[in-house]
């Protein structure tokens, strides 16, 4: 299994985020037969229509084991069972909560207070990104070998992007691309747009070198004037992860805090300990 760096101190989420950034990360492929049906059972109606419609056990296990402990999750941070609430989609698909149950109204009835979330997997892992009151967007991809990369740049990147990617040796041309590809596809995603918008007309200024171990801001181009920040880390050699968030103060980075759980440690402990990871506050 890929591990994600050295651990810290273990803390609970708290349910008042305030400026931070929450960013779950939880293995796919390590959950026995009893967990993946505990899971199942916090799913709602039309997510189990979903679920049996996959014919590919693994991605059965992935939308099983992603969406389960996103409520788990999120209940905790709610203070509410995982089946207490339901999610509404955008025009896009991009998944909000649509909340039931009075005492959670109550409590986050205000847009500034809302919880937002988005949630990305590929490989052994998924990743979960919370906010509050801010748009957010997430997005984690395997690093593998792109054999069509010529058409994949005509059809995602700039040409100053493309331009770039074609100057490198083919591994670094490879990394460099899926670079560009996280750090678009999480800001579409925060945007509700996904992938029916097109990638060229976002354009990142990516920093040569080699990227951080810990989310580290990138410059966005255009998209600085529209309030945002995106983050970018390599959470280990194989993967590569992004995060947008929407922001009122341009000059203020907000604070990104890494757990790592898993699906039976938010199964089996009434008071989840996650694993921090070491990250250091961005520069402001």
């Amino acid at each position: 299994m890929t591990q994600f760096g050295s651990t810290d101190t273990s803390v609970s989420p708290i349910p008042d985020l305030g400026d931070v950034v929450h960013v779950w990360m939880i293995p796919l492929t390590e959950d026995s037969s009893a967990d993946l049906e505990a899971l199942a059972t916090c799913l709602s109606a039309s997510e189990r229509g979903k679920l049996q419609r996959l014919s590919r056990p693994a991605g059965r296990q992935a939308f099983l084991v992603s969406r389960g402990a996103l409520r788990h999750i999120l209940g905790g941070y709610l203070q509410q069972p995982p089946k207490a609430f339901d999610f509404t989609y955008g025009p896009q698909g991009k998944p909000a909560l649509k909340l039931t149950h009075p005492t959670v109204q109550h409590r986050h009835d205000s847009p500034s207070r809302s919880l937002e979330f988005n949630l990305s997997h590929s490989g052994d892992w998924v990743v979960i990104a919370l906010c509050q009151g801010r748009a957010i967007g997430v997005d984690i991809e395997l690093v593998r070998l792109l054999s069509q990369l010529p058409s994949l740049c005509q059809r995602c990147l700039t040409p100053a992007e493309t331009a770039t990617v074609q100057g490198l040796e083919p591994t670094q041309a490879n990394l460099r691309f899926l670079q560009y590809w996280t750090g678009k596809e999480a800001y579409l995603k925060a945007l509700g747009l996904g992938l029916t918008a097109s990638m060229t007309s976002v354009e990142l200024a990516i920093p040569p070198g080699a990227i951080a171990p810990q989310p580290a801001p990138i410059t966005p181009g255009p998209l600085h004037d529209q309030g945002w920040h995106i983050y970018q880390w390599q959470p280990s050699p194989a993967y590569i992860a992004a995060i947008a968030v929407q922001t009122s103060d341009l000059t203020t980075h907000p604070q990104i805090r890494l757990y790592q759980t898993t699906a039976k440690q938010l199964i089996h402990d009434d008071h989840p300990q996650p694993t921090r990871l070491p990250v250091p506050e961005c520069p402001t």
